[in-house]
């Protein structure tokens, strides 16, 4: 029955509970009146031709037979009420005997009994056919308890204790035997859930949400071992998308989401400098390399020390070892290294320590920093010469080594003498973009005028590099267009014109672009994208019109952005403190175009509603694209969506790049 009805019979059955809670109630009603009252509503169905009456209908019937002169209100909610009752447990009364007879059905069509014994080995072997449906029914019935006891004492529960299982299943509220089925199978140990996995099942997303990490290990190992693609990428996506929200990934976990791919190297990286726990011995090395050389040199440093540590093997050493850059190895301590080897390393580790060492200097220009940098670097040298001969590769190269600390001694001579931009970008350019912009950063507020001026002029370089060697310059400038005006395409024309192409003339013409705003976060957790976002406006400054820095609150920038501008204010910022979107929305308002490009993680952690900013933006006439990283938040990205802001994911300079030049064409 559907909601707000009841059935004729429930409705004549609950007539006494109706007559015994009015006089409770202090209303006279005889027997009489309540067989008056049972005649007129079975009456009253037979002329309507139905068994199912609506609630309304059925208390005006029986009010009226009662003729219940006083307090009519107050008679019609207790004959309401009382009907209301007898419905709901007419109800729940259907809905088991529907789940008990779905609960027979499945064991029909199983071959079991009440009482057999089970396994899930005799399950998979009984007869011929349907060997599937077969198992998915025993999980089913596991899940639900009609099968219970421990492994390999399994028995099917009987026929009393079904009976009263479908009424507690109905008592929880389940619909079927499929919805009760669905909602407790999360609760099975994880050999179940592969043994139904086997059978078809867990392929959907809905149904892996509902799993704990640890059983979604257990499927994703079983689907490696059996070669299942199709169960494996399910599994390998659940746990990338749990990863993008924050969860922390065991190595094996992360193996298994990587094996399938579903983790983008942006993920990898995010995973590692959240310290997911990447075991080498279940994580491979190589792959343990590669996430290492896409981390910033601190979390990058963090993870190889920890991963060394971790190694048992001498060759798993020296294979990460042969893989990465000398200069993130200032943290290592412990290591399976031996003998020769552990020499090698020990130089290339006190290198390291001293480009670390060489760096405080030019940020803080305390004379300790530079005297600790040129010793730790002189005994890397002394090292390497008693390892004369020594074949080493990767950090372990006696060469790269021999590099590193050459460039740490080279920038102690930068900072101790006249300030020279060429040279101090020349020297920053063999770092990490973020690590070199650090330091500039570290002169620009702590070193003199002269050195203030070099390091703007380095930092300006540095983004040209950056955004050359991103791909930003090879970005389209001009569209090809098949008519005139323009210059004519030789090449592409020429082309055509040997493959016989109808109307082969092309011409090239500058692309239709317009001026927009860019509003940028500089908080904590942005530093790295918002390097990004700097090169960009550098490749695009003749179309950046107006900038808006914000972490706690916002600052404008009128353009004209000159290349020298974004290097100062790149320079200039310190990328720390709270994120404040919706006031760096509410002073990009105050920009000159109406076209807003905004990178920003969407995490709000002041005062402030982001939606309520976007939505007078909006309604001003403004367009607003949002290029985010991957460590966005989904519920705000969700919000501006809906209220017809864009959002871009950009996994790398390119991927935002390209959001900003579709801005700049529309």
């Amino acid at each position: 029955m559907r909601p707000g009805t009841v059935s004729v019979e429930d409705a004549v059955g609950a007539i006494p509970a109706i007559l015994a809670a009015l006089r409770r109630a202090g209303f006279r009603v005889g027997t009489s009146q309540g067989i008056a009252a049972a005649e007129l509503v079975r009456d009253y169905a037979a002329l309507k031709g139905s068994d199912v009456l609506d609630l309304d209908e059925a208390v005006f019937i029986i009010s009226s037979s009662l003729a219940v002169a006083r307090g009519a209100e107050e008679a019609e909610g207790i004959i309401r009420s009382t009907l209301s009752e007898a419905a709901s447990a007419a109800t729940m009364e259907e809905r088991a005997r529907r789940i008990e007879e779905e609960i027979w059905g499945a064991l029909r069509r199983a071959g079991l009994r009440p009482g057999d014994r089970v396994s899930k080995r005799s399950i998979a072997r009984r007869g011929r056919g349907r060997r599937r449906e077969r198992m998915a029914i025993y999980v089913d019935l596991k899940s639900v308890g009609v099968i219970h006891g421990p492994p390999g004492a399994e028995r099917v529960a009987g026929a009393r204790d079904i009976r009263s299982l479908a009424l507690r299943l109905a008592l929880e509220g389940y619909e079927s035997l499929e919805d009760a089925a669905r909602s407790l199978r999360p609760r099975l140990a994880g050999d179940d859930l592969v043994y139904y996995a086997s059978a078809g099942g867990l392929r959907s997303s809905e149904e892996l949400a509902r799993l704990s990490t640890r059983k979604l290990v257990e499927l994703g190992r079983h689907a490696a071992s059996r070669g299942d693609r199709g169960l494996l990428k399910a599994v390998g996506e659940e746990l990338a998308r749990r990863a993008r929200e924050g969860a922390r990934l065991s190595g094996e976990a992360f193996r298994i989401a990587r094996a399938a791919g579903s983790l983008s190297p942006a993920d990898e990286a995010a995973l590692a400098a959240r310290g997911s726990r990447l075991d080498p011995t279940v994580m491979d090395v190589d792959e343990l390399a590669s996430v290492a050389s896409r981390l910033p040199p601190e979390e990058a440093a963090r993870l190889l020390a920890k991963a060394l540590r971790e190694m048992k093997r001498e060759e798993d050493a020296l294979r990460l070892l042969s893989n990465v850059d000398t200069s993130l190895l200032w943290d290592v301590g412990r290591t399976p290294l031996k003998g020769v080897n552990l020499e090698a390393l020990r130089a290339a580790v006190e290198a390291a320590r001293g480009l670390r060492e060489a760096l405080a200097f030019l940020e803080t220009g305390e004379a300790g920093h530079a005297d600790m940098a040129r010793y730790l670097a002189s005994r890397a040298r002394e090292r390497l010469q008693a390892l004369r001969g020594y074949p080493g590769r990767g950090a372990l190269d006696p060469a790269s080594v021999e590099a590193v600390a050459g460039l740490a001694e080279a920038l102690v001579d930068l900072g101790e003498g006249p300030a020279d931009a060429e040279g101090l970008a020349e020297a920053l350019a063999a770092l990490d973009p973020g690590l070199a912009i650090r330091v500039l950063r570290g002169l620009y507020r702590t070193g003199t005028p002269p050195l203030r001026d070099a390091s703007v002029r380095a930092a300006e370089r540095l983004l040209e590099r950056l955004a050359s060697t991103a791909g930003l310059r090879l970005l389209p400038r001009k569209v090809v267009v098949p008519a005139r005006p323009g210059r004519v395409d030789v090449r592409l024309s020429a082309y055509r014109m040997l493959r016989m192409a109808p109307d082969p003339l092309r011409f090239r013409r500058r692309l239709a672009s317009k001026d927009v705003t860019l509003v940028l976060d500089v908080s904590g957790s942005m530093a790295k994208y918002s390097v990004w976002a700097l090169a960009i406006a550098m490749a695009f400054s003749s179309h950046v019109r107006d900038l808006v820095l914000f972490s706690s609150s916002p600052r404008l920038l009128k353009g004209p952005l000159k290349p020298t501008v974004l290097a100062e204010a790149l320079l200039s910022t310190s990328f720390s403190g709270l994120t404040d979107i919706a006031g760096a929305l509410e002073a990009a308002g105050q920009a000159r175009s109406k076209r807003v490009v905004a990178v920003t993680d969407l995490k709000q952690t002041v005062a402030g509603d982001v939606a309520a900013a976007l939505e007078a933006l909006l309604a001003r006439g403004f367009r607003v694209v949002f290029i985010a990283p991957p460590s966005f938040d989904a519920a705000e990205k969700a919000r501006v969506e809906a209220l017809g802001a864009r959002v871009r994911v950009a996994y790398k300079p390119e991927d935002a790049a390209r959001e900003v030049l579709r801005v700049l064409r529309r």
